[in-house]
């Protein structure tokens, strides 16, 4: 039998932004704020079952009685996410200034997947970002600068958990069959109409979830001479899940009480629903759970790159540099045997790159040619993302980019 599924067309719309830049205090304080809002607009087909049998679709043999189809009701969602910046920086002295940003954006709807508790599109996402630091210019020249800041971010409300996949009517993982066989076994019982079982019943295949990312980064750049630079940065980052499945533990938690109720008086009817509510919460805690895991995530990073100018003589206008890539052991999993974290190798990564800067004869048109090898020892090309449960082999792996060259040519005009 066909089940239901959702249709959608998205519709263009006109953004509105603004954006301001302000100075004070003597051009001391520098002010930016920056607001942006963008309609989105998509219409959700809507379906209903094939409940007549003098029904075209029936009788052309199209579709069995009681099947699914478009009914021609056409939904249309309408949203008006908002996009919010401010950041300010501050030159307290001379060579020491603070800065302060904030952000709010939104993210396009999932369209590939439905939630509850509508069990249709879930809404665009929502981010939420804000950092500050401090920046110094050591010698006041330029030639050794420092910057440090904090930052959090945090994604909000994203339907990224789809443990059955994409093509199920419904998540066994995350309560949906449990549901379906609750409100099978009340109208076989007789307890609910079928057209109650067509309305109340929701199919979804996705939750929701938050994702929180704190930490800090330091950026060192130091010009010793004018045709030598030195660029470090290095950054710490924690990243964790929160607010697992709020839209489904609030779904059941209403109307739990509605299918015992429906279910009062039939000791066997009311064991069944139980019986199911049981199976739904396993399930839902269990996947709850393992969004604790390790995500691959390496907290610790590090980039080293130097530069070096020919500035006279022959090699005039070329340059050539190198860098390094440093990234920390990454948490594969948290053990389901005894609670240990455990963690996977680190990586170095070596990159090269070489250019040469000119003008072109008569033409007075300045162009570069760049060549950049990455991963130039073709290093780490497989990375263990997770273990499996066992710990006896790997659930996930990462496939890092293999050593590539890449040839550029610019002009300015």
């Amino acid at each position: 039998a066909r089940t239901r599924s959702n249709s959608h067309t998205i519709q263009e719309a006109h953004s509105l932004m603004l954006a301001a830049q302000s100075f004070w205090l003597r051009d001391r304080l520098v002010t930016t704020l920056g607001y942006r809002v963008d309609p989105i607009e998509f219409q959700t087909y809507d379906q209903a079952r094939i409940s007549d049998s003098r029904d075209p679709r029936y009788t052309s043999g199209r579709f069995a009685l009681n099947e699914w189809d478009f009914n021609g009701a056409i939904a249309v969602n309408t949203y008006r996410p908002k996009t919010f910046t401010a950041g300010a920086v501050l030159h307290v002295l001379p060579r020491l200034s603070v800065f302060y940003n904030e952000s709010k954006n939104s993210g396009t709807p999932r369209l590939d997947r439905t939630v509850l508790p509508t069990g249709k599109t879930p809404p665009p996402t929502e981010g939420l970002g804000h950092d500050v630091g401090l920046m110094i210019d050591v010698l006041g020249d330029d030639r050794l600068f420092f910057r440090f800041g904090a930052f959090e971010t945090r994604q909000t409300k994203d339907a990224a958990i789809i443990p059955d996949g994409l093509s199920v009517n419904t998540s066994t993982s995350l309560g949906g069959t449990a549901m379906v066989n609750i409100y099978n076994v009340l109208l076989a019982a007789g307890r609910i109409t079928q057209a109650q079982f067509d309305s109340e019943l929701k199919f979804y295949n996705a939750a929701t979830i938050d994702a929180v990312t704190k930490g800090w980064e330091a950026e060192f750049i130091a010009n010793p001479t004018k045709t030598l630079t030195l660029r470090l940065g290095v950054s710490y980052s924690e990243r964790k899940r929160e607010n697992f499945f709020e839209e489904i533990y609030g779904y059941f938690a209403e109307w739990e009480p509605k299918w015992r109720a429906a279910a009062a008086g039939d000791a066997t009817l009311l064991a069944a629903v139980n019986q199911q509510l049981a199976n739904a919460h396993e399930n839902i805690d269990a996947m709850a759970a393992l969004q604790n895991s390790g995500f691959g995530t390496r907290p610790y990073k590090a980039n080293l790159t130097a530069r070096y100018r020919f500035a006279e003589g022959k090699l005039k206008g070329l340059f050539v540099g190198g860098a390094g890539r440093y990234q920390s052991r990454n948490l594969t999993r948290i053990s389901q045997l005894n609670g240990r974290e455990i963690w996977g190798t680190p990586t170095v990564f070596a990159d090269t790159f070489a250019g040469y800067r000119f003008t072109v004869p008569g033409r007075k048109i300045p162009m570069n040619v760049q060549l950049n090898i990455r991963n130039m020892f073709n290093s780490y090309l497989v990375g263990v993302g997770r273990l499996n449960a066992q710990e006896n082999g790997y659930l996930r792996i990462y496939l890092n980019e293999p050593r590539n060259y890449r040839l550029t040519i610019g002009a300015d005009f």
